[in-house]
């Protein structure tokens, strides 16, 4: 069974990718992020299970209610899948299976909780990536426990890759709701906004990359580098409409014997840039690409300046944008 990967994606849940305080920047998300799909651009939302819109008895909740019980069902589902990915790793337990199925159905009492609220208006459109999450959690879990019983591999993968994408939609939701509401955190003490500040003594501005960047990072076409001290464009990276991209080393560009080629792609979701490398130039001659794929999760996007890091690496790029 795949069980080291699905304790590691369950501490992937428990440690949304939202902000740093709360974010993926250890050992746990440099292993698992390079084995993400490349279908996570391409794939299709969860619709609801009945294909039909949320009918509810009750009047809607007002946004400060609504926030409320986001901060509330957020620390009680990371709590959960905590205690999800303790027991997985546990597997000397001799009801390992039905101790992890018991967890799986404390979960699923959590998301029924998220589906019972019913948003203001104002909200409707990150309540609908919350449900989104939901289906993928739900779909994910109900492969997951499947895998477990009968030991299929190939359910538990699939289980594994819902729940992903769930945590993508899940983390994305929480993201933009933040982008105007104070969400309780933990034991209500701090808020999503507390932990911006801290974000922002680092020199990050999160809220920049969504409230800047578009689905497709059409935003991101150009040339990116930084200025010499001579006053110079150093251009580092160009990123082409067509998807296309080429880097250089400092001083290289526009030097085309000694170039790493190939394309990019932006997974707004996460707020990632992808970097696929396919060909790479020293002095004319081709030699291995030493990293075919690069994930640089984007930290600030603004006033033409991007700032990046490198999540393999945890290096850090501040670039602005030349002509």
């Amino acid at each position: 069974m795949k069980v080291k990967k699905a304790f590691l994606i369950c501490c992937m849940i428990v440690l949304p990718y939202v902000l740093t305080g709360c974010g993926f920047t250890g050992e746990i998300f440099k292993e698992v992020v390079n084995e993400v799909k490349e279908e996570m651009n391409s794939t299709e939302a969860h619709e609801s299970t009945d294909g039909q819109e949320q009918v509810f008895d009750t009047p809607p909740l007002n946004k400060e209610e609504y926030v409320e019980y986001i901060g509330l069902y957020q620390e009680q589902l990371k709590e959960e899948f905590f205690e999800l990915s303790r027991l997985l790793h546990d597997e000397s337990m001799d009801d390992y299976v039905q101790a992890n199925r018991n967890q799986i159905e404390k979960i699923t009492t959590i998301i029924n909780q998220y589906r019972a609220l019913h948003a203001p208006d104002d909200f409707y459109d990150v309540h609908f990536d919350y449900m989104v999450a939901m289906d993928y959690f739900e779909s994910g879990l109900q492969s997951f426990e499947q895998g477990l019983v009968s030991g299929d591999d190939r359910a538990i993968e699939e289980g594994l890759f819902d729940l992903e994408q769930g945590q993508n939609y899940w983390n994305y939701a929480f993201a933009v709701l933040g982008l105007t509401e104070a969400i309780p955190m933990g034991d209500g003490t701090i808020t999503s906004q507390d932990l911006k500040e801290l974000d922002q003594l680092a020199g990050m501005d999160r809220d920049s990359v969504l409230l800047n960047l578009s689905i497709t990072g059409e935003e991101l076409v150009g040339h990116w580098g930084f200025e010499n001290e001579d006053g110079s464009f150093n251009t580092s990276i160009i990123l082409h409409e067509d998807g296309k991209y080429e880097g250089y080393s400092n001083g290289v560009y526009p030097d085309d014997n000694n170039v790493m080629k190939g394309y990019w792609l932006y997974h707004h979701l996460t707020r990632t840039l992808h970097v696929y490398t396919d060909l790479m130039l020293e002095d004319g001659e081709s030699i291995p690409v030493p990293r075919p794929e690069m994930v640089m999760d984007v930290q600030l996007f603004k006033d033409d300046q991007i700032l990046m890091m490198d999540v393999e690496t945890l290096n850090s790029f501040f670039y602005t944008k030349g002509e």
